[in-house]
């Protein structure tokens, strides 16, 4: 999970992302990165 949290690649495709699609606009990276740590817990 560190890597993609971190990862600069991942965070400008977001960026991207959130360009092309305004239902992304107002979900940062990190929010991303929050839910999918949650997912994550409920998995494992």
């Amino acid at each position: 999970m560190e890597v993609i949290k971190e990862s600069k690649a991942l965070k400008e495709h977001w960026k991207n992302y959130q360009s092309k699609f305004t239902y992304a606009e107002d979900v940062s990276y990190e929010d991303t990165i929050e839910v999918l740590e949650e997912i994550k817990k409920q998995i494992f």
